[in-house]
């Protein structure tokens, strides 16, 4: 194998002069996103910091496939996401990438394990399925709360209702987990806490991990940090 194919293999996530812009009420054009360039490699950990409003989740929804670029192309493990039809991208967040927002976002009538075996049922398969929750059950207890699988969302405080996020995101094995400001609703210790575990998780499982933060502190447990700021992004 040529270096070239090998070094493009190891590429994740490959981003080309990315741009995208918004067209508000008024017909007023506002870019977010130019000449964007970033080459991501499997298993990598990095941060994407930079004040608010400059592009940083707008940028994560496109490598997530809720969104699409305004020009230039985002591969992910050498698929052109900008080429898939959006019948095609339900299937890649099932079983390619792995989210992490803000808030939980567990159902409150359903226990915890329930919560993250939500993730499996679009896959349609029983074995699936109950090799999922032997993994779940593990996850679970890889975050401390083992003792929690029957509870429901009300019942945990908001720092363990996010870690049952973070299983969640990775039940399916993605190859990608993407964590938009997941430390946002808690406290100091917690967020801590929270990142320390992405990271740990991050060596374990192997998959790629991309985080935005407003919180440097944060971003320096990540092995590599970007900034953007005025449409560009630079690494620190």
């Amino acid at each position: 194998m040529n270096t070239q194919r090998f070094q493009e293999i190891q590429n994740m996530i490959k981003i080309q002069n990315l741009s995208k812009q918004y067209e508000n009420a008024s017909g007023i054009i506002q870019v977010v996103l130019e000449g964007i360039d970033l080459n991501i490699e499997q298993g990598e950990s990095i941060a994407i910091v930079g004040p608010s409003g400059s592009g940083k989740s707008s940028l994560l929804n496109i490598l997530g496939t809720l969104d699409r670029a305004t020009s230039g192309s985002v591969l992910l493990n050498e698929k052109d996401l900008g080429q898939l039809s959006e019948k095609e991208y339900p299937g890649i967040r099932n079983t390619e990438i792995g989210f992490v927002f803000q808030q939980h976002h567990l159902l409150p009538q359903l226990s915890l394990l329930e919560n993250i075996l939500l993730a499996v049922l679009p896959l349609k398969s029983a074995k699936r399925t109950d090799e999922a929750k032997k993994r779940a059950e593990k996850l679970m207890e890889a975050v401390g709360l083992t003792d929690k699988t029957d509870q429901l969302p009300g019942q945990c405080s908001v720092g363990e209702c996010q870690r049952v996020a973070v299983v969640r995101a990775l039940i399916n094995q993605p190859k990608v987990v993407l964590a938009d400001e997941p430390t946002g609703s808690l406290d100091e210790q917690s967020a801590n806490d929270l990142v320390n575990l992405l990271a740990e998780l991050n060596r374990e499982q192997k998959s790629t991990l991309i985080m935005v933060t407003h919180s440097m502190e944060l971003a320096k447990k990540m092995k590599k940090i970007y900034r953007l700021s005025n449409k560009k992004l630079e690494q620190l």
